[in-house]
């Protein structure tokens, strides 16, 4: 279950789950890794916007796109 800072937020928990997914394959670790990771984020106030998550995305598409 994600942390209360997700759920107050307008982050949708998919967004979350896809995220969590991308970056576990990215770097070689677990999703509860990468959880924690942004959970400690939202603790130290950096958040994760929706804004910035589409911004990754969008970067992510273009680097496939070019491959």
């Amino acid at each position: 279950m994600a942390p209360d800072s997700f759920l107050n937020t307008d982050i949708d928990p998919r967004i979350v789950h896809g995220y969590c997914l991308y970056w576990s394959k990215e770097l070689g670790i677990s999703e509860d890794d990468v959880f924690n990771i942004i959970w400690m984020w939202e603790f130290e106030g950096r958040h994760i916007t929706k804004e910035k998550y589409d911004a990754h995305c969008e970067t992510v598409l273009n680097r496939e796109e070019m491959k």
